[in-house]
C-alpha cells in the first residue's frame, strides 16, 4: 500500500477525529454541519464520523489491484438493510419482554439519562457503548453519551446482531477498492453514516436523514 493523496486526506480525518476528542474548539463550526447527516449531532458521533471516514480512505487503498467490488457493494447493501430491520426487531422483542407498549419512549436512568424507541433506537448503540466504556473507561469524556444505561435491558438477539457490524465493514473496505478519488470518497462518506445511523437511529432515523436531504 502506497502513500497517495487518498490515505494523507485520510490520515488528516483521522488527526481530526483525535483534535475533536481532547478539545471542543471546533463544536460551533462542525456541530452544525455534521447535524445535518448524523440525525442529530454529538462529540460522540463527530469522533466517530471523522475517524471512519479518514479510516474508509485509507483502507480504501490496501490492495493493489481491485477485488471484485460490485459484489462486495451489494453484500454491503443487503447487510446495511438487514441490521437496520434487526434494529426495529430488536426494540419490539425488548418491548415484549419489559410489557411496556411500542410507541413508549424507554428512558434509562444511570450516570447519564439514555432513551430508546422504535423511531430512535439506541439499543446496539449501548453494546458497542459497554465495550468502549470496558476498554477506555475513564478516558471517554463526559460530552460523549455512550449509552450504556441500556446495557443490561438488551435481549440477546441484540448481541448476535451487533456481531455483523464487523462483517459489514469488512465487505464495505472490499468495495471500495481502487475507485476513482470522488467515488472512494462518497463511499466512505456515506458507509460512515450508515455505520453511525445503525448504531444510533436505526432505520427510520436513517429514512428520515434521507426526506431531509
Amino acid at each position: 500500500m502506497k502513500v497517495n493523496k487518498t490515505i494523507i486526506i485520510g490520515f488528516l480525518f483521522i488527526v481530526f477525529a483525535g483534535i475533536i476528542f481532547v478539545t471542543d474548539i471546533f463544536n460551533q463550526i462542525i456541530r452544525p454541519i455534521t447535524y445535518l447527516f448524523l440525525m442529530g449531532s454529538s462529540k460522540g458521533k463527530d469522533i466517530i464520523f471523522f475517524g471512519l471516514l479518514g479510516l474508509f480512505l485509507i483502507l480504501s487503498q490496501m490492495f493493489n489491484r481491485k477485488s471484485d467490488d460490485e459484489k462486495y457493494l451489494k453484500i454491503s447493501i443487503i447487510l446495511g438493510g438487514v441490521l437496520l430491520i434487526s434494529g426495529i426487531l430488536l426494540e419490539v422483542i425488548f418491548r415484549l419482554q419489559l410489557g411496556i407498549g411500542l410507541n413508549t419512549v424507554f428512558c434509562s436512568m444511570g450516570k447519564s439519562m439514555t432513551s430508546t424507541s422504535i423511531l430512535h433506537t439506541h439499543l446496539l448503540k449501548s453494546i458497542f457503548g459497554g465495550v468502549l466504556v470496558n476498554l477506555l473507561g475513564p478516558v471517554i469524556g463526559n460530552g460523549i453519551n455512550t449509552g450504556v444505561g441500556l446495557y443490561h435491558y438488551v435481549p440477546t438477539f441484540g448481541f448476535l446482531v451487533i456481531l455483523l457490524l464487523p462483517v459489514l465493514f469488512i465487505t464495505i473496505v472490499l468495495s471500495s477498492q481502487k475507485r476513482p478519488w470522488p467515488t472512494n470518497f462518497l463511499l466512505a462518506f456515506f458507509s460512515s453514516c450508515l455505520l453511525i445511523g445503525i448504531l444510533d437511529g436505526g432505520m427510520f432515523a436513517e429514512l428520515w436523514k434521507i426526506q431531509a436531504s
